[in-house]
């Protein structure tokens, strides 16, 4: 089909040039002339004689403009699939280690760095839904709320902020994910303690053992042992709809609902699919199992663990929606010392 729908753009492209050649030599006898210089000008630039993905980036993006040279790469793909390929001559694996997620990003934004791809480097990277846990959940809102206090162009006012944090709380703590919801907790304590506490913790040795003590239902077991017939599987379309929108906020996602209210049984996520509220809506407990590697983990509601959460989150807004001014201030008052060149050598360079 993808050879047929090539053939048939091909097609519309050639029909769609002899209308207009035919217009313009009714119009003028100049367009019989420059016509066949035109055409040769285009078969160089088709694609017919180089692959896209061989041309530098720049150049790429120009030639991507011009209709023919998709129906080409279709025309190709369909007739010699993954076969057909630009060569590569070399292949040379180089590991880059930064001290953490998000050093590079932080890093990178005050000095001005960009990130290039060149032909001919591969980088691989599994599926981060695959490795999300507390610890990537804690790296992950930390870094974003650090980011939006310290640089003009990603700025937010309080409500922005406000909304993007209790949104990322709500989703771990109303799908029973609480460790995931602590771990985003003490992210932003860190924050709020300001300057001190990145200078003590650079290599993160204190809270990576506090967060490993941390996860225990949502770390992954191998051989995970549970019925699946006794599940009921994913829907997206779930308790969708405005009056179950309803019914989840007032309940607070089932939280101040009786047992008696609940389905029997528990639903089964798959990895990729983690933490989410509205197909954990009355479930007793949720299951995120990975078929292909035979690893999960099972979540239960645990009231007492959610308002407790819920609490400290709340205090925790409070003194960030009250101080949020002066946290944007220190931030970046003090960004020459966290982010230079200059503050990590002297950082490296220290006994």
């Amino acid at each position: 089909m993808q050879v047929v729908f090539a053939w048939l753009l091909l097609a519309w492209f050639s029909m769609g040039m002899s209308i207009t050649h035919g217009a313009l030599s009714e119009l003028t006898p100049l367009a019989n002339k420059f016509w066949p210089s035109m055409i040769y000008i285009l078969y160089p630039l088709s694609g017919a004689m180089f692959l896209v993905d061989t041309l530098p980036h720049g150049m790429r993006q120009v030639v991507l403009y011009i209709p023919i040279v998709h129906a080409n790469e279709m025309l190709r793909d369909g007739f010699f699939g993954s076969h057909f390929h630009a060569p590569r001559r070399k292949s040379k694996n180089l590991a880059v280690s930064l001290l953490r997620p998000g050093d590079d990003i932080y890093f990178s934004l005050p000095n001005d760095f960009d990130i290039l791809t060149v032909p001919g480097i591969v980088s691989h990277q599994e599926d981060f839904f695959a490795q999300q846990s507390p610890m990537t959940v804690y790296l992950n809102m930390r870094y974003h709320l650090v980011l939006h206090l310290t640089f003009d162009h990603l700025k937010l006012d309080k409500n922005g902020i406000n909304r993007m944090m209790r949104s990322y709380f709500n989703r771990f703590d109303d799908a029973y994910h609480y460790e995931s919801a602590e771990a985003l907790i003490m992210g932003m304590e860190d924050i709020l303690a300001g300057e001190p506490f990145w200078e003590d913790n650079l290599d993160l040795a204190g809270r990576r053992a506090e967060l490993a003590a941390l996860t225990v239902n949502e770390k992954l077991f191998t051989a995970l042992a549970f019925s699946r017939e006794e599940t009921a599987s994913h829907s997206p379309k779930r308790h969708k709809g405005r009056l179950h929108a309803l019914l989840r906020k007032l309940t607070l996602n089932g939280h101040l609902l009786p047992d008696r209210y609940f389905y029997r049984k528990p639903v089964l996520f798959p990895l990729d699919v983690r933490a989410h509220p509205k197909d954990s809506f009355r479930r007793r407990s949720t299951i995120t199992f990975d078929q292909s590697s035979q690893t999960g983990y099972i979540c239960r509601i645990d009231r007492d663990r959610y308002f407790s959460n819920r609490k400290r989150f709340d205090a925790v807004m409070k003194r960030l929606m009250e101080n949020y001014e002066d946290f944007q201030a220190a931030y970046r008052e003090n960004r020459k010392k966290l982010t230079t060149k200059e503050a990590w050598r002297d950082r490296f360079t220290r006994p």
